[in-house]
């Protein structure tokens, strides 16, 4: 099954206005591939391109709205169980996060892709203004004074299954062996289901 980037070229992407743009328009999604000795970059890095994009996912959305029932039962699965892990990364955050000399954020070259878009807006959620940087000279546009500016389920989802050293020495402790085995198996479970989420997005949408 082809991904969502390579079926990109098969799309016909809305204008702002809501109608189909044809070849006319400009490609939204871009696709991203990694190429040896060629650094990837963030997709949507502008904000004309970023807003385009958005539009595009909602747009696709509302049109298809009436059959994308596997879309929408594996986004509504994903979200129940990204919210189960907000408990324990509030705890790893209270006994790592705020003792750290070296933020992640300072350093991370992350951004929203695809999955975290469509898992967005088939969720409702708030949509972050821009995307996270532009490239890597620059550090996280939500990084504030007390960390992420961004609620936990609007953040990519990097952001929420990357753990650093101190975070993983927690888990490697014997009291915190089964929070160590449900981490993992659950970010197991939403990796998987990020790319049915995409699958069954492309079948839908394409039907």
């Amino acid at each position: 099954m082809p991904t969502f980037f390579e079926m990109s070229d098969r799309l016909t992407y809305p204008t702002e206005k809501g109608n189909p743009s044809g070849s006319e328009s400009n490609r939204v999604v871009q696709k991203i591939r990694l190429r040896k000795g060629h650094v990837e970059e963030p997709p949507w890095k502008h904000f004309a391109s970023w807003r385009e994009a958005n539009h595009t996912v909602a747009f696709l959305i509302d049109r298809h709205g009436h059959h994308l029932h596997e879309t929408k039962k594996v986004a509504r699965n994903l979200y129940r169980k990204t919210v189960s892990l907000f408990p324990l990364l509030e705890e790893l955050c209270r006994a790592t996060c705020t003792y750290c000399p070296d933020p992640c954020c300072f350093s991370a070259y992350a951004w929203f892709d695809f999955k975290d878009l469509l898992f967005a807006h088939l969720n409702g959620l708030a949509i972050p203004p821009a995307q996270l940087m532009t490239d890597r000279k620059m550090v996280c546009r939500y990084l504030g004074v007390r960390g992420c500016t961004l609620e936990r389920m609007s953040r990519p989802w990097i952001c929420t299954w990357y753990l650093c050293p101190p975070q993983n020495g927690v888990l490697r402790m014997d009291a915190a062996c089964e929070q160590k085995a449900f981490f993992h198996e659950t970010a197991r479970e939403i990796r998987g289901g990020r790319k049915e989420m995409e699958t069954a997005f492309i079948y839908e949408t394409g039907s």
